[in-house]
């Protein structure tokens, strides 16, 4: 993950760094608090050192302001780092989608196109902010809380090493069934997004023909399915947790139950077994935190890979020229042995079209609906590009042309109505932003 969205950190690179380095720190002052503490009951209480109970007690106090002060600043930092990395795949994807032919967008749906930019990017947004954070402490805090608590006492040590290996098969197995599942949980969120802007889109229709009820019906069907497909995600998270609590609880019963009778033999003083229990608490909320992690990453891994399915995605639309023709000398169009065919489909929707239409001439193209009179239309813009053959506007071939030129002077009027949000002003000036 970091691989693919280093690059998407630009202008946020600071708080990368910081948010890291800072959370050290703060595992760093937390790591030293227990063994304040051991010391404070070994040498102080238990040997009545009143002065050794009052330092070590600022000592704790000033290790807990410093883990405050690091953890904010890096909560902070993480933040702003996960936001910078939404708003810049925010804007990759949009100008990516800006580039798309019209072939390019028959792949995607237009709800999924909206899923991948506005709910997809925040959860990556979040997993980063959490991973910058989370990803650093989890295991610096194993690795340092470890290393102190085998300090304490080898042996004791033992008990919690071997349950390490069974919240790690719990966390493994979340993510190997957990990512399938909300992979298809993105399907149907799409879907159901497909299915609410065509009815917002066509309610007048639907009115019209008296369709509410049978469109209910859709939706609720589909409502239901996200509903299952969610809690069967979900589901999955939320049974992980209570199974890494009752780990953790057995291996501090278990410690609890050995430390005592090392106590009573004489090989560990209170102190120690303090210490060592706070320690162990540390290793286990950071496997804990760790598999918190790895959940949501499940999901984010699918959001992910959607993502950069569009950024990866390249434009069927190339411009073959970088210096194109800059206008367009006359209106005649000719066609020549143009064939074309949507991407996927084997049946062409035309086939060795040949056709001149004289600069001025005034041409209606009569067909059935289906007839691809409007793809014809739509090749001289260079919406599609041709499979075979060739176009040519006042004689020269349409690739030639640089692509805003050709489209500037080459109008062409949509079957389908659009008004963008603004006046209608802005709306008429959509075609020449010089109008007055």
């Amino acid at each position: 993950m970091l691989r693919k969205t280093a690059k998407y950190y630009k202008g946020f690179r600071l708080f990368v760094v910081l948010t890291p380095l800072l959370m050290i720190l703060e595992v760093i002052a937390d790591v030293i608090i227990p063994t304040l503490m051991g010391n404070t009951i070994n040498e102080g209480v238990l040997t009545g050192k009143i002065d050794l109970v009052y330092k070590n007690g600022i000592y704790m106090i000033i290790m807990a302001i410093l883990a405050f002060l690091f953890g904010g600043l890096s909560t902070y930092c993480g933040a702003k780092a996960g936001q910078g990395l939404g708003r810049n795949l925010r804007l990759a994807v949009f100008e990516k989608i800006q580039t798309f032919s019209f072939a390019n967008l028959d792949k995607f749906e237009v709800s999924s196109l909206i899923t991948r930019l506005t709910n997809d990017i925040v959860v990556v947004s979040n997993l980063a902010r959490m991973a910058l954070r989370i990803s650093i402490r989890a295991p610096f805090l194993f690795l340092l809380a470890t290393i102190m608590a085998i300090r304490i006492n080898m042996r004791l040590s033992i008990v919690f090493l071997i349950a390490l290996p069974v919240m790690m098969l719990g966390i493994m197995l979340t993510m190997k069934f957990g990512i399938p599942k909300f992979r298809k949980f993105q399907t149907m969120l799409d879907r159901i997004n497909a299915r609410t802007q065509e009815n917002l889109t066509g309610i007048r229709v639907v009115k019209a023909f008296c369709r509410e009820e049978f469109e209910k019906e859709k939706f609720a069907k589909q409502n239901q399915d996200l509903v299952k497909t969610a809690l069967n995600a979900f589901n999955l998270m939320i049974l992980i947790m209570p199974f890494m609590m009752l780990v953790m609880y057995a291996v501090i019963v278990a410690v609890l139950w050995f430390g005592g009778n090392f106590m009573l033999q004489g090989g560990m003083q209170a102190g120690d077994l303090l210490s060592f229990i706070m320690y162990v608490g540390q290793i286990l909320t950071s496997i804990m935190i760790l598999a918190m992690v790895m959940m949501n990453f499940s999901r984010a891994k699918t959001s992910l890979e959607r993502i950069f399915e569009v950024l990866e995605t390249k434009s069927e639309f190339v411009e073959s020229v970088k210096q194109g023709v800059l206008e367009v000398a006359n209106g005649e169009i000719n066609f020549h042995n143009v064939s074309f065919k949507y991407p996927g489909n084997p049946h062409f929707s035309l086939q060795n079209i040949n056709l001149n239409i004289p600069s001025g001439s005034t041409v209606a193209l009569i067909g059935s609906t289906g007839s691809a009179k409007s793809t014809l239309v739509h090749l001289i813009p260079r919406l599609y590009d041709v499979f075979d053959g060739e176009i040519s506007v006042g004689g020269i071939p349409i690739k030639d042309y640089r692509i805003s030129a050709l489209r500037n002077q080459v109008a062409i009027v949509l079957q389908e109505n659009t008004l963008f949000s603004g006046t209608i002003r802005s709306n008429m000036k959509w075609g020449n932003p010089q109008a007055s």
